[in-house]
């Protein structure tokens, strides 16, 4: 249930893409995909403050999170249709989307990932902190299963974004990172990004700072840093 706890973290993370989608002129983009988005509306709920009227696709495995995504989106009535994808990223997709974002998640996608080729239910580890920890050094040991991800990643992208649009990728440390003390998990995923972000700008992508930097000029406080935001636009 979207209780005022959710309701407020929701709101800190909204208040930074809101900048953001306000220097991108986000109604003019017909097509927005959020990927595991989970159950919370924090990318949903700016979209709605601007007036956004188009659609969002919302892909994630877990079809159970995008129902209650749209029951708690709900309360906002936006004016946008939603569409409910439930299927993995890192399998086959046939999507297509001008916007592309991805609000912290290569850290979940991983373990994920991981869990599944050893069949461990991902559930079990967030109620049990050293098995969870266990398995996050596991993972942090198994380079070839981080590089495997990447490449899915990057051409998953190429293949969603339409040309001349943008992929939106805010990897920021998470609460459980904090919580548990995960310095290296965090490296990790910074490390991830840093990868995905050299290979799309050696194919058809360009890094656009200005938008950020415009964002960023504007709001005076944010949940995640300028560092932690990478905006790419995909070229013709």
């Amino acid at each position: 249930m979207f209780n005022r706890f959710h309701y407020d973290y929701c709101q800190r993370i909204a208040e930074t893409w809101y900048a953001i989608f306000q220097e991108l002129d986000i109604n003019q983009y017909k097509t927005i995909c959020e990927l595991s988005p989970w159950w919370a509306p924090k990318v949903e709920i700016p979209l709605t403050q601007l007036g956004y009227a188009w659609k969002v696709i919302l892909l994630d495995k877990q079809q159970s999170f995008l129902d209650e995504l749209e029951e708690n989106l709900s309360v906002f009535q936006p004016d946008f249709e939603i569409v409910k994808k439930g299927e993995n990223i890192l399998e086959s997709i046939d999507i297509r989307a001008d916007i592309l974002i991805w609000n912290h998640i290569i850290d979940d996608l991983i373990l994920d990932y991981y869990c599944e080729l050893e069949k461990i239910d991902v559930n079990d580890l967030y109620n049990d902190g050293n098995k969870f920890v266990s398995i996050r050094d596991s993972i942090q040991d198994d380079l070839s299963l981080i590089e495997d991800i990447a490449d899915n990643l990057v051409d998953k992208f190429d293949s969603i974004i339409n040309e001349e649009w943008y992929l939106l990728l805010a990897q920021y440390p998470g609460e459980t990172e904090k919580n548990f003390g995960l310095d290296i998990s965090i490296k990790m995923c910074k490390e991830i990004v840093e990868n995905i972000k050299n290979r799309l700008l050696d194919s058809w992508f360009v890094e656009d700072k200005e938008i950020k930097k415009r964002a960023y000029e504007k709001l005076k406080t944010y949940f995640f840093e300028s560092d932690d935001l990478l905006v790419l636009k995909k070229q013709a």
